[in-house]
């Protein structure tokens, strides 16, 4: 049972964080004391240029690669809540899209665990804004 635990950390996890950032996102779980990176998404955005759809097809990708992520690597039977991440906008964006998704693919793991989404400040898509994250005294509470 010792063994089973130590080899499978992630099975006592109960946070899980999306911390993101435009064409950048690492999904990661969070136990006692580590940090275990489940995995990091890279998609190159274009910039917005007028008449061209690319940035909002890139946005829309990058979004979808989030979305199978969070379906694959987190049991949501286990995980307490599910923080999402980001500088700007980027959260709210996604966090919309994911509401949306789940509601026209009638996915049940979103649509029963909405409530333990919870959006929060980090000052990059990088793995150590965690570190930001979790000294916000609102966030920890």
């Amino acid at each position: 049972d010792i063994i089973e635990e130590a080899c499978h950390p992630e099975k006592e996890a109960e946070i899980a964080a999306v911390v993101m950032q435009p064409g950048l996102a690492h999904l990661c779980v969070v136990t006692g004391s580590l940090t275990i990176t489940k995995a990091k998404i890279e998609v190159t955005i274009p910039k917005k240029r007028t008449g061209s759809t690319n940035h909002q097809k890139a946005i829309k990708r990058f979004f979808e690669a989030i979305y199978r992520a969070i379906l694959q690597h987190i049991d949501f039977d286990k995980v307490k809540c599910i923080l999402l991440a980001s500088p700007g906008y980027v959260k709210d964006d996604f966090y919309k899209y994911a509401q949306a998704e789940s509601a026209r693919r009638d996915d049940r793991p979103y649509i029963e665990n909405k409530s333990k989404f919870v959006l929060c400040k980090a000052s990059s898509g990088h793995k150590h804004a965690l570190d930001e994250v979790f000294s916000d005294p609102d966030i920890m509470s």
